[in-house]
C-alpha cells in the first residue's frame, strides 16, 4: 500500500510538471491509450537505437551500486549461463545451498530438463526453501535505466522469497522492458492490478550503523541481472 501510494504520488508530480517529458500527456492517457504510449513519438528505428543506448545506461548505473549485468540474445544461451552459475556457485541439495526458482514466463518457454538435472534447485517455492536457499531466481517486469532499478509486479508472494531471503538473487529480464525512466515507466503500472511493486537498486545495502556501509544486511549480498533479447511473455 505505501509503494502504491507512492507511484501514486509521483504520477501526481508528472501531471504537473514536476518530472520533464518528451510526451506531455498525462498518467490518466497514458493508462487509456495502452501501455506503449511513451513510445508514440519514436519511429522504430529510433526505438532500436534508444533500446541500444538506455541498455548501456542501465548495465552502467546498475554495476556502479555493484550488480552484476549480463545480456544474451536467446533463452537458451540464457539458460545454459543461468546451469553454469548455479554449478559455479555449488548449488546442492543441502540447507543453505539450495536454489529457488519463481514461476515466470521464462520458465514457461525452456526445456527445464536442464534445470531439472542441477541438485538442489527446486521450481516449488516455500518460505522454508527461500530460508535455507544460497540462490533465489525471478522474471522482473521493467528495468528503469537512469537509476539501474529493476521493477517487479510481485504480488504472487514466491517472487518476495526468492529476491529477498537468499544469498544471491539472479534476475531475469527481458531487453524490451527497459524504459529511459521512472516516469516513462509510470505510464505502464497499474495500481487497479498491480497488487505490489517491488522495486530493486543493486544488493541490499545498509549504513545505518556508525555510516559504515555493509551489504547483505537485509537482503541478498549479491544481484546478478540477466538480460534477453528474445525473452517472450511478461510477469
Amino acid at each position: 500500500m505505501i509503494i502504491y501510494h507512492l507511484v501514486l504520488q509521483l504520477a501526481l508530480w508528472f501531471d504537473k510538471g514536476c518530472f520533464p517529458s518528451h510526451n506531455r500527456t498525462s498518467a490518466g492517457e497514458r493508462m487509456e491509450k495502452g501501455p506503449t504510449a511513451w513510445l508514440v513519438t519514436l519511429r522504430p528505428e529510433e526505438i532500436r537505437g534508444k533500446g541500444e543506448a538506455m541498455f548501456e545506461q542501465f548495465k552502467t548505473r546498475a554495476e556502479g551500486v555493484s550488480a552484476e549485468v549480463h545480456r544474451f540474445t536467446t533463452e537458451a544461451e540464457a539458460l545454459a549461463f543461468l546451469v553454469g552459475f548455479l554449478r559455479t556457485e555449488g548449488v546442492a541439495d543441502a540447507t543453505g545451498q539450495y536454489a529457488v526458482f519463481a514461476d515466470c514466463p521464462f520458465l514457461q518457454a525452456i526445456d527445464r530438463q536442464q534445470l531439472e538435472e542441477v541438485p538442489g534447485l527446486w521450481l516449488e517455492v516455500t518460505r522454508a526453501r527461500a530460508a535455507a536457499a544460497k540462490v533465489g531466481i525471478s522474471q522482473m517486469d521493467w528495468a528503469l535505466a537512469d537509476t539501474g532499478t529493476l521493477v517487479q509486479d510481485a504480488s504472487a508472494i514466491d517472487k518476495r522469497l526468492v529476491s529477498s531471503l537468499p544469498i544471491i538473487h539472479v534476475a531475469l529480464i527481458a531487453t524490451s522492458g527497459l524504459r529511459p525512466d521512472m516516469p516513462a515507466w509510470l505510464g505502464e503500472a497499474r495500481p487497479d492490478t498491480d497488487g505490489y511493486l517491488a522495486m530493486i537498486t543493486g544488493p541490499s545495502r545498509t549504513a545505518d550503523i556508525e555510516r559504515v556501509l555493509t551489504i547483505g544486511v537485509h537482503g541478498p549480498e549479491r544481484l546478478i541481472i540477466v538480460f534477453v533479447d528474445q525473452l517472450g511473455g511478461t510477469n
